[in-house]
Parts: C-alpha cells; structure tokens; sequence
C-alpha cells in the first residue's frame, strides 16, 4: 500500500513540475525544505492534548473577532461586506496613521540614532 502511494505521489510531482509555472515551482521547493524545521519548532513547543491553541491566522477573526486585525477588517470591508467607501475611508485612515508615525520617527531619528561619523 506505501509503495503504491508513494508511486501516486511521485506521478503528481512529475505532472506539477510540467505544468506548474516557475513561481508555483519555487514555492513547492521551498516548502518543502521548510518543512522539517517547522516540525522541529512545532515538536519544541511540547504541545499536548489538553492545551489549547489559538490559530490567528485562519483569516476569520474569531473568537468573536478578538483577533480582527485592523487591515483583516478592511479586507473584510471590502471583499466581504461589499462596502467599497467604507473599506477606502478605512484604507486612508490607516495610511495617514502609518505616515504620521513614519513622519515622526524621521523627525526625532537625530536624537536616538548615533552615527559614527558625526562628532
């Protein structure tokens, strides 16, 4: 039975490879040699049974929208309730907040950054 699976999996590899594109390709090698070492870091946690794990990235928000990320929300505002307006205010609102801290962090870098070559 292993063998013949094995033989199925081979012939699905052999059919991505020549019709996958070269990004699909290269996503595939990378994963898969990603792969043991997310099961070295997942065996690392020692997660049992009784413990219970949040999963943030399913995309949904829930538990009742504890984990909607404001970026999840526009998304959400825009593919899911329809709300075009809406979903852009939001995308507008979030671009002037990330400017105004970018803007800030530029105007105080001189106090908090150290550059060797001025004395």
């Amino acid at each position: 039975m292993q063998a013949q699976l094995e033989k199925i999996r081979e012939q699905q590899k052999a059919t991505w490879n020549k019709f996958s594109s070269g990004w699909e390709k290269w996503n595939d090698f990378t994963m898969g040699f990603m792969k043991p070492m997310g099961k070295i870091i997942i065996d690392s946690l020692h997660i049992r049974e009784t413990d219970q794990v949040l999963d943030i990235a399913n995309g949904t928000g829930e538990p009742g929208g504890s984990t909607l990320f404001f970026n999840l929300y526009i998304y959400k505002s825009f593919f899911t309730f329809q709300n075009m307006a809406y979903g852009s205010a939001l995308a507008w609102v979030l671009f002037l907040i990330t400017l105004v801290v970018t803007l800030l962090l530029f105007a105080s870098a001189r106090k908090w950054v150290y550059y060797a070559a001025e004395r």
